[in-house]
């Protein structure tokens, strides 16, 4: 099973068993993640050891296979783009350029589709939000870690379980056990409490994950939920915040780990807040939380001095978090732009081709930076017994 698989793995169990002359079987059932299940009977003939279960339909393409456990993949709940709200999906990548986020040239390599789903691979090399929208579906971010990203688009079929039209799956592309690690963070303690202890034990080598210092703050996270500070001391989490470059995450690191201290510089944690929610968007959906759990703990310090500030930052990560949608590692939220999540489009939203108002298109100009048109992903023509109206004004 593929390193990304195992994550949907919560429970199994077997339902039954049953013989008819010396032939035996038993039904295992699976629940994933997103509340699925995925069924297996198994026929046991003679003596064995042990038994290999494929829990991936036997048609699902192979490139396909990483993010089975992401998605409902069985045969009854694929539902094709053209019959669903996603029949068009479109994509803009934003950075941040000169203190602010811009809109920046999606430059997609890998691209494999079929019917009803869409694979494509990209490259960030700084913090990235991928923005994802179309005519009948509310546009949303997904902020992308630095370096080879996969992301998968499948539809919804109507009145499924889920209120949304499209699933989005993203995934690091990187050297294997890391990744892994990230994906296990992800889930909830009682999951991953045994092998974060492992990953915790004395042998764990916090000056090593310089190269991959997202997954140092997640097993960091991890730690100080477990309570194992003196496994990840502030000392580390300054290391941290040194090797990650001063990342958003890595700021909310080092923020928390600095707080669980009762000599902390209440000063100096808000500023590494600052860092982390005030100025850029973190990765983590972990480092959101972690930020809100840090800011509501200073709302109750009657110490903090600088409290405009402590405020505006409160009221910025709960907008986010108001905002947030579907599961997954990385921080995805609704909204127009980076900066005003969960609010609905702008009244001078943008065209397909360029920034739309001669005052925009001057903005643009002085600011050095070319309008970029957005990128169709899916856009596939409904049939003729599902007619539908677009609003040119929304399809970008």
């Amino acid at each position: 099973m593929p390193d990304d698989a195992y994550r949907g793995r919560e429970q199994a169990d077997s339902r039954g068993a049953s013989r008819h002359g010396g032939l035996s079987f038993v039904v295992v059932e699976l629940a994933t993640r997103n509340g699925s299940t995925i069924t297996r009977r198994i026929p046991l003939i003679g003596r064995f050891a042990q038994h290999t279960i494929d829990l991936v339909p036997d048609d699902i393409p192979e490139w396909l296979m990483w993010a089975a456990a992401d998605v409902d993949l069985t045969r009854g709940a694929r539902a094709l783009f053209a019959d669903t709200p996603a029949y068009h999906v479109w994509g803009k990548l934003w950075a941040r350029r000169l203190g602010a986020w811009r809109p920046v040239d999606l430059l997609i390599s890998d691209e494999k589709s079929n019917g009803y789903a869409k694979q494509f691979e990209l490259t960030t090399h700084e913090p990235s939000l991928l923005q994802i929208g179309g005519p009948e579906i509310e546009p949303r971010f997904v902020s992308l870690p630095e370096g080879h990203v996969k992301v998968l688009l499948t539809a919804n079929a109507a009145g499924s379980s889920s209120r949304d039209a499209l699933n989005i799956v993203v995934s690091r592309v990187s050297a294997g056990p890391r990744n892994t690690l990230l994906s296990l963070l992800s889930l909830n303690q009682s999951q991953h409490g045994n092998s974060v202890a492992r990953e915790l034990s004395d042998g764990f080598d916090w000056q090593g994950v310089g190269e991959d210092a997202l997954s140092g703050c997640a097993l960091g996270f991890a730690a100080m939920r477990m309570h194992a500070l003196d496994r990840f001391t502030v000392a580390d989490a300054l290391s941290l915040f040194e090797m990650a470059r001063g990342s958003s995450d890595a700021a909310i690191v080092l923020a928390s780990r600095e707080l669980a201290d009762d000599t902390a510089d209440l000063s100096r944690v808000l500023r590494l807040l600052d860092v982390g929610v005030g100025r850029a968007i973190p990765v983590l959906v972990q480092s959101l939380a972690a930020a809100m759990s840090v800011l509501e703990t200073l709302r109750r310090r009657a110490d903090v001095a600088e409290q405009r500030m402590l405020a505006s930052l409160t009221e910025r990560a709960r907008t986010y978090s108001r905002a947030r949608t579907g599961g997954g590692p990385f921080l995805s939220f609704h909204g127009w732009a980076p900066h005003a999540p969960g609010e609905p489009r702008a009244a001078h939203s943008w065209e397909h081709a360029a920034i739309r108002g001669v005052g925009s298109a001057v903005a643009a100009l002085a600011s050095g930076f070319k309008p970029s048109a957005a990128t169709a992903l899916i856009h596939t023509e409904r049939t003729v017994s599902r007619p539908h109206h677009v609003n040119l004004d929304t399809a970008q």
